[in-house]
């Protein structure tokens, strides 16, 4: 399983010179703006990146890379059912997934932004023992966006973005860390989950199928993949004993 970290600002020459955009004549003009506040932009980069990502992750097969969505907007590729992805993005950096080992879900958020109102947020949407979690912890805030990546990704792998309730899933996080599903329905498979913090970010991947490595890398200017030394705050593998009870992933 790979995971890319892409910085904005690193391609900014690229983007000048329509590197990136061979086929965008009718897209946008390019100018000095901001392009993570522009959606247009940060649609059209993510493509092309994607894209160079997904055949350089695949280079020994023709891709044929038309792009869907399932009906809650996760995006898939109708020709290759075995290639699972998923994307994220926060401040400067882009965040890409790629499997072929079942469903993936991606989140990142950014540890310095302006949240005053996580613990209104906390205790409305969360668990109580997240909540709880939450206020005991030495930096409440902190706590909160990294329980928040663990639930967007895990709801985004399922391919429910974040439409189920928050309070659907229990997540602990720390030397004992797991994450419990307490809604009636059919049960997950295997969870494989790595969150981490780089650069004032934290990321999150989590993986629905058989256990496999985490591969992280940093994309640098050049186009190549640099492995990134990160710093991880939980990781779990299917020799966790998760309190996995049942989750309605319909």
């Amino acid at each position: 399983m790979q995971l890319y970290l892409i910085k904005f600002n690193d391609f900014r020459d690229f983007i000048n010179r329509d590197i990136l955009f061979l086929n965008s004549k009718t897209e946008t003009s390019h100018d000095e703006k901001n392009f993570m506040e522009d959606s247009q932009w940060s649609r059209i980069l993510s493509r092309h990146f994607l894209q160079h990502l997904l055949h350089k992750t695949f280079s020994e097969k023709k891709l044929d890379l038309n792009f869907s969505k399932n009906k809650h907007g996760k995006p898939f590729i109708p020709a290759h059912p075995e290639i699972n992805f998923n994307i994220s993005h926060s401040e400067n950096y882009l965040i890409i997934g790629i499997s072929a080992y079942g469903p993936i879900g991606v989140d990142a958020e950014f540890l310095l932004q302006k949240c005053e109102q996580h613990l209104k947020i906390a205790k409305k949407y969360f668990c109580a023992a997240e909540y709880n979690a939450i206020v005991k912890s030495e930096n409440p805030k902190l706590e909160f966006i990294r329980i928040w990546t663990v639930k967007e990704a895990l709801y985004k792998a399922l391919g429910l973005g974040l439409l189920k309730s928050l309070s659907d899933t229990e997540v602990s996080l720390g030397q004992r860390s797991s994450i419990s599903f307490v809604k009636n329905g059919a049960g997950c498979r295997n969870l494989n989950l790595l969150c981490l913090e780089h650069d004032d970010h934290c990321v999150t991947m989590v993986s629905l199928n058989q256990p496999q490595e985490f591969s992280v890398s940093l994309v640098a200017s050049d186009l190549t993949t640099i492995p990134l030394r990160y710093r991880t705050v939980c990781s779990l593998r299917q020799d966790y004993a998760l309190a996995v009870e049942s989750f309605d992933g319909g």
